[in-house]
């Protein structure tokens, strides 16, 4: 997820956060991520567009009551993420002030988050 520039935009932003590749492969089947990281309460920022159109994925975003935030355009640049999700912060936190797992929501460009699942 052009982990370099979005780890920086985060950092400047005094944000704790994990990255993928320090606790999973690269290759790791989402299912079993997800299921983990849902496990510690750690909130997803993804640029997979798909986990609500896959089964497994899906399944598991219910079963472990993920809490995720995955951009709109899985195209964007490094340094786009970065800037989106780090300019999102506040409204992300205030998402999960009001809401509980499991929900996936899109951060769009336009600076606005949409709730995809539950509908």
């Amino acid at each position: 997820m052009g982990r370099k520039d979005v780890a920086e935009a985060l950092r400047a932003r005094d944000t704790c956060f994990q990255l993928h590749h320090q606790h999973f492969a690269d290759n790791e089947k989402d299912e079993v991520w997800i299921t983990e990281v849902s496990r510690r309460r750690w909130v997803i920022l993804t640029k997979d567009t798909e986990h609500h159109r896959k089964r497994s994925e899906l399944e598991a975003v219910i079963a472990t009551n993920a809490r995720e935030f995955a951009l709109s355009n899985a195209s964007l640049s490094g340094a786009e993420m970065g800037r989106i999700f780090a300019s999102m912060l506040t409204s992300i936190v205030r998402y999960l002030d009001k809401h509980d797992g499991p929900f996936i929501v899109r951060v769009r460009r336009s600076l606005e988050l949409v709730c995809i699942y539950p509908k």
